[in-house]
């Protein structure tokens, strides 16, 4: 009776064990799927960027599939927002594929100042252009800028960048000037800080003069004053 009464106790705390291993497990699966839903659903909003960065340490702790899973919800948000969908659709197999569709939301969401200063390096001064009207109605123009920009600027920051490269090369000519445009209007002293920022030698690669970034001060106190 005794040796019964050992064995029963022994299931049962083994049972126990096993109950608290699988809650565990299911609290961790909770805390996943609540972190990918939160990063999805902040895209395109403006809190994106802060999100991202918040969350991005505990991207990298995800296990392979559950990143998995937020790279192919990235790209279906991508498909949703911005009206682009990869043909055919891009493996998100390994952990460097995966990492390029991380580099290519945060392109579209915040990490674009480079590249669209080195776009509109080629294009008339930022501060003094109706971004919109002279975007619309210089597509040819705009878009051979972008295309020059695309093979000068490091596109990626956690992969090769290629899947980024891919998307602005395919994306259509209306899609790509009205992102164009908005991440100009939205960032514009950013994007006028980092063409100053590679112009301080005074020329640019087209062979032209540009200003240096005691000018974007002086332009400034003039607002102001």
């Amino acid at each position: 009776m005794d040796n019964e009464k050992l064995l029963y106790g022994i299931a049962m705390v083994h049972q126990i064990e096993m109950d608290d291993e699988i809650s565990e497990e299911v609290k961790e699966d909770a805390e996943v799927s609540y972190d990918i839903n939160t990063i999805i659903e902040a895209i395109g909003t403006e809190d994106f960027k802060a999100i991202f960065f918040n969350f991005i340490n505990t991207i990298n702790l995800m296990p392979l599939d559950k990143q998995q899973n937020l790279a192919s919800a990235i790209l279906l948000k991508i498909n949703e927002i911005y009206d682009f969908e990869f043909t055919p659709s891009p493996d998100v197999i390994t952990l460097p594929q995966i990492k390029r569709v991380y580099d290519l939301i945060a392109f579209l969401e915040f990490d674009y100042i480079e590249f669209c200063g080195n776009v509109w390096k080629n294009l008339p001064d930022i501060r003094t252009t109706n971004i919109d009207m002279f975007c619309t109605s210089n597509q040819k123009r705009v878009i051979s800028s972008i295309e020059k920009a695309i093979k000068v600027t490091k596109l990626g920051k956690y992969s090769d960048g290629q899947l980024l490269k891919s998307f602005l090369g395919t994306y259509y000519r209306d899609g790509i000037i009205k992102l164009f445009i908005k991440m100009s209007k939205e960032e514009k002293q950013l994007i006028l800080l980092s063409i100053m920022e590679e112009s301080k030698n005074g020329t640019n690669t087209d062979g032209k003069i540009r200003s240096t970034s005691n000018d974007i001060n002086d332009s400034n106190n003039q607002r102001t004053a």
